[in-house]
Protein backbone atom coordinates (compact mmCIF):
# COMPACT_ATOMS: atom_id res chain seq x y z
CA UNK A 1 0.00 0.00 0.00
CA UNK A 2 1.02 3.89 -0.74
CA UNK A 3 0.89 6.85 1.32
CA UNK A 4 -0.39 10.07 -0.06
CA UNK A 5 3.47 10.82 -0.82
CA UNK A 6 3.62 8.02 -2.70
CA UNK A 7 5.86 5.71 -0.36
CA UNK A 8 5.50 2.10 0.07
CA UNK A 9 4.26 1.10 3.40
CA UNK A 10 6.27 -1.89 4.67
CA UNK A 11 6.15 -4.09 7.54
CA UNK A 12 9.26 -5.23 8.85
CA UNK A 13 9.29 -8.39 6.69
CA UNK A 14 8.24 -6.48 3.81
CA UNK A 15 11.10 -4.12 4.33
CA UNK A 16 13.91 -7.22 4.49
CA UNK A 17 12.11 -8.70 1.33
CA UNK A 18 12.48 -5.30 -0.70
CA UNK A 19 16.03 -5.72 0.42
CA UNK A 20 16.56 -9.17 -0.54
CA UNK A 21 14.96 -9.41 -3.65
CA UNK A 22 13.42 -6.32 -5.07
CA UNK A 23 11.84 -8.51 -7.71
CA UNK A 24 10.08 -10.78 -5.48
CA UNK A 25 8.53 -7.59 -3.66
CA UNK A 26 7.92 -6.10 -6.91
CA UNK A 27 5.82 -9.20 -7.84
CA UNK A 28 4.19 -9.63 -4.65
CA UNK A 29 3.18 -5.66 -4.29
CA UNK A 30 1.83 -6.10 -8.34
CA UNK A 31 0.80 -9.77 -8.84
CA UNK A 32 -0.51 -10.66 -4.81
CA UNK A 33 1.26 -12.21 -2.16
CA UNK A 34 1.92 -15.93 -2.54
CA UNK A 35 0.52 -17.75 0.65
CA UNK A 36 2.06 -17.63 4.06
CA UNK A 37 2.53 -18.93 7.02
CA UNK A 38 -1.11 -19.14 9.12
CA UNK A 39 -0.86 -15.58 11.84
CA UNK A 40 -1.90 -17.90 14.57
CA UNK A 41 2.06 -19.92 14.08
CA UNK A 42 3.69 -16.39 13.03
CA UNK A 43 2.65 -15.05 16.51
CA UNK A 44 3.07 -18.11 18.77
CA UNK A 45 6.52 -18.66 17.02
CA UNK A 46 7.51 -14.91 17.82
CA UNK A 47 6.34 -15.06 21.12
CA UNK A 48 8.79 -18.03 21.94
CA UNK A 49 11.53 -16.80 20.44
CA UNK A 50 10.96 -13.28 22.39
CA UNK A 51 10.34 -15.28 25.77
CA UNK A 52 13.72 -17.29 24.77
CA UNK A 53 16.02 -14.15 23.40
CA UNK A 54 14.74 -12.17 27.10
CA UNK A 55 16.20 -15.64 29.15
CA UNK A 56 19.14 -15.24 27.54
CA UNK A 57 19.32 -11.07 27.96
CA UNK A 58 19.13 -11.22 31.54
CA UNK A 59 21.14 -13.83 31.85
CA UNK A 60 23.77 -11.29 29.83
CA UNK A 61 24.29 -14.18 27.08
CA UNK A 62 23.59 -14.48 23.47
CA UNK A 63 21.70 -17.52 21.98
CA UNK A 64 23.73 -20.65 20.22
CA UNK A 65 22.33 -19.74 16.98
CA UNK A 66 23.77 -16.18 17.13
CA UNK A 67 26.43 -16.48 18.97
CA UNK A 68 29.00 -16.00 16.28
CA UNK A 69 27.74 -12.39 15.89
CA UNK A 70 29.48 -11.73 19.38
CA UNK A 71 32.79 -11.56 16.83
CA UNK A 72 31.27 -8.67 15.41
CA UNK A 73 30.58 -7.03 18.87
CA UNK A 74 26.82 -7.12 18.12
CA UNK A 75 24.77 -8.45 21.36
CA UNK A 76 21.24 -8.17 22.43
CA UNK A 77 19.39 -5.20 22.85
CA UNK A 78 19.50 -4.21 26.83
CA UNK A 79 17.06 -1.26 27.07
CA UNK A 80 14.27 -3.69 28.15
CA UNK A 81 12.16 -0.47 28.51
CA UNK A 82 12.60 1.07 24.92
CA UNK A 83 12.09 -2.56 23.57
CA UNK A 84 9.00 -3.19 25.60
CA UNK A 85 7.68 0.19 24.16
CA UNK A 86 8.43 -0.62 20.73
CA UNK A 87 6.74 -4.22 21.40
CA UNK A 88 3.74 -2.50 22.66
CA UNK A 89 3.33 -0.03 19.82
CA UNK A 90 4.83 -0.89 16.35
CA UNK A 91 4.61 2.80 15.85
CA UNK A 92 7.94 3.41 17.44
CA UNK A 93 9.50 2.13 15.12
CA UNK A 94 9.62 3.76 11.75
CA UNK A 95 12.09 4.19 8.86
CA UNK A 96 11.91 6.44 6.16
CA UNK A 97 13.81 5.91 2.93
CA UNK A 98 12.43 8.45 0.40
CA UNK A 99 15.23 7.82 -1.41
CA UNK A 100 13.94 4.42 -2.41
CA UNK A 101 10.77 5.17 -1.71
CA UNK A 102 9.32 2.78 1.15
CA UNK A 103 8.20 3.39 4.79
CA UNK A 104 8.33 0.86 6.94
CA UNK A 105 4.55 0.41 9.31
Amino acid sequence: MKTREGLWKLSPSGLYGFEECKACFWLEHHHGKAPSLPWLLNSAVDSILKSRYDRYRAEGKMPPEIKKLEIEGLTLFQDLETLNKWRANTQELKIINENMGFENI
